[in-house]
């Protein structure tokens, strides 16, 4: 538990239990309660006799107690301290509660804050504050006003900031190139470049398109046209005379390559000529 040096009419609840079987205890003579607070460093207060108070919602009352409820809460009881033992100056006050030797004795440590002294914050700290405060908005003030007159070097000339013009070094609205600029991206992002995705071939499309005849030359790397046509055409439409194998183009007449064969008869390998 913790308060502020200082705090009054402090209320604490201890639960109390018997010492027979450490269930509640219930239905005790509140005026042989004996309330002590010792505070650190200092000598413990004398013991004081407990008082009870009239209702569990009752005034505060230095040194009374009251059963909360024996019932729905048992064991539970309210006790009401004198404000000097929460005064400032120490660190912590033990709050103690005895009945007799058929009930436990409990106690309570109370950490004490060190109060705050308002009239030193209000009339130094917050004034030192407000002081730096207001300096430095006036030379936010200060820079703002130069920024309405003064040239940034190569950007812009007699800077106008406002949300319509700010103009270049060169003359050129800088906000409205920077606009001209967006257009043309908007424009690219959501017109041209779907069109272009639009316009691109179906697989169906790619797959069932009649490609153009076109072949490479000899020692020419060739596209992928120009090698499906040479393929199917070595194995579709060719005719051998002596050592030389001539590839002839779709129309079954033109010349499409031709290849020069190391054997007439039993050939194993073979060369591109044309």
């Amino acid at each position: 538990m913790q308060v502020t040096g200082g705090d009054t009419n402090v209320t604490t609840y201890f639960m109390m239990r018997l010492v027979a079987d450490g269930t509640a205890a219930t239905g005790l003579t509140i005026t042989t309660f004996d309330l002590q607070y010792t505070r650190t460093g200092v000598a413990p207060v004398a013991k004081a006799d407990a008082t009870a108070l009239g209702t569990t919602d009752a005034a505060h009352g230095d040194n009374q107690m009251i059963e909360v409820d024996a019932a729905d809460s048992p064991g539970l009881y309210r006790v009401d301290w004198p404000d000097l033992a929460f005064a400032a100056g120490v660190r912590q006050v033990h709050l103690a509660v005895t009945y007799d030797a058929t009930v436990y004795s409990e106690a309570l440590a109370v950490d004490i804050d060190a109060p705050v002294n308002l009239t030193t914050v209000n009339e130094a700290a917050q004034t030192a504050t407000l002081d730096t405060i207001k300096a430095e908005t006036v030379l936010i003030v200060a820079d703002t006003n130069e920024l309405q007159t003064d040239d940034v070097p190569g950007l812009i000339a007699t800077a106008q900031l406002d949300l319509d013009t700010i103009t270049g070094a060169d003359g050129v609205n800088l906000l409205s190139a920077t606009q001209t600029s967006i257009d043309t991206i908007e424009t690219d992002t959501t017109t041209d470049i779907p069109a272009l995705i639009a316009a691109l071939p179906t697989l169906v499309q790619i797959f069932t398109t009649a490609m153009t005849e076109s072949y490479a030359n000899d020692g020419v790397a060739p596209n992928l046209t120009q090698a499906l046509f040479i393929m199917k055409q070595n194995l579709e439409d060719f005719v051998f005379n002596g050592v030389t194998k001539t590839v002839r183009k779709l129309d079954g007449v033109a010349t499409a390559a031709t290849y020069t064969l190391d054997s007439a008869s039993s050939p194993t390998s073979s060369t591109r000529t044309t």
